[in-house]
């Protein structure tokens, strides 16, 4: 199966069904068959711009006349499951934006659909594939910094343009789509679960008029501390709610620990020692490919049975439990633990 030629339905012309498709033009083997969306002039622009032959705007119609082995899923979260439990039971492969969902409800059906029909399920938590938190992982895991371990983590943003981001029951604002990210990788340099979650929210952006046909906001600004199991703990401040204009060079990615610190970038992380020793360790070549299409290339290779996901559906489920627990949080005022 090794050789097998993959075709690919995208759902979703967006800026991530772009991604998606640029993704898989680096697949040896692999092509996009179709895109689809409900804005058919979108799809349409899409296709024409990847060189793709066909173009929908009818989900469910080119699902089942479709031949591709891969549906690649960019929709909202809010409109990931029924697609992709109908593919599996057509036999197609999901490769899925994340968060998961919004709900875990609908996460479950997404896993149990897979699961059922033996298709591969994997999620685009491409912070996986960045090097420098292999190189996190293995520095924490080693004790470079000591245990336990503060991360702490904060993002500011303008107003996305892309309104569904903050729409409460379409992507479900930055602690639900954004957030998500950190969540996931930090469990792979902790090397544990979640816990237990307490924060303080608020919607910055209430009232402004690019979001006036969204019905309900989500929370686009939080405050969060999430302990783990290992002991170690996650301190983030988020934003999505900044007026236009207002940019701000905050915090970034820092890991504190009895023996130093750790600042974390793209493509090189920074270890702190006593005494104000800074080592710089480089971890991407000059040249290294886009982490999306590496997890992209990995999922074709687990479609024809070479290897196991390491992104499934349990893991993604993790994720979306504790961006969860993050908003019960914020509503009762108290710490939620995570089942």
């Amino acid at each position: 199966m090794s050789q097998q030629q993959l075709r690919v339905l995208v759902l979703g012309a967006g800026d991530r069904g772009a991604v998606h498709s640029q993704a898989w033009k680096s697949v040896p083997g692999a092509s996009v068959a179709e895109i689809v969306d409900v804005d058919l002039d979108r799809a349409k622009t899409l296709a024409e711009q990847a060189g793709v032959p066909r173009w929908s705007a009818d989900w469910q119609a080119a699902l089942a006349g479709t031949d591709a082995h891969i549906l690649s899923n960019a929709l909202p979260a809010s409109l990931h499951a029924d697609p992709t439990v109908a593919a599996a039971e057509r036999g197609i492969h999901t490769f899925c934006e994340k968060p998961i969902a919004l709900t875990v409800a609908d996460a479950q059906r997404m896993i149990d659909a897979t699961a059922a029909h033996d298709v591969q399920l994997a999620f685009c938590f491409q912070r996986r594939r960045i090097p420098a938190y292999a190189k996190l992982a293995e520095l924490i895991q080693a004790g470079e910094i000591g245990r336990p371990i503060v991360h702490l983590q904060a993002s500011a943003a303008e107003i996305r343009p892309k309104i569904a981001m903050h729409d409460k029951h379409g992507n479900g604002g930055p602690m639900v789509d954004g957030w998500c990210h950190f969540v996931d990788i930090m469990r792979i340099v902790f090397g544990a679960d979640p816990v237990r979650a307490f924060a303080r929210g608020f919607v910055f952006a209430k009232g402004h008029p690019s979001l006036a046909p969204i019905k309900e906001l989500a929370i686009d600004t939080a405050s969060v501390l999430v302990d783990f199991a290992s002991g170690d703990l996650m301190s983030a401040t988020w934003t999505w709610g900044m007026p236009k204009g207002v940019r701000l060079s905050l915090l970034g990615e820092t890991l504190l620990g009895p023996k130093g610190a750790i600042r974390v970038g793209q493509k090189q992380i920074t270890l702190i020692r006593e005494g104000g020793e800074e080592t710089v360790i480089e971890c991407a070549p000059v040249g290294a490919p886009d982490p999306t299409h590496l997890i992209v290339r990995d999922f074709a290779e687990w479609v024809r049975g070479n290897g196991q996901s390491d992104i499934t559906g349990a893991e993604a489920l993790v994720s979306l439990k504790t961006s969860l627990a993050v908003l019960e949080s914020i509503e009762s005022g108290e710490p939620v633990t995570l089942q």
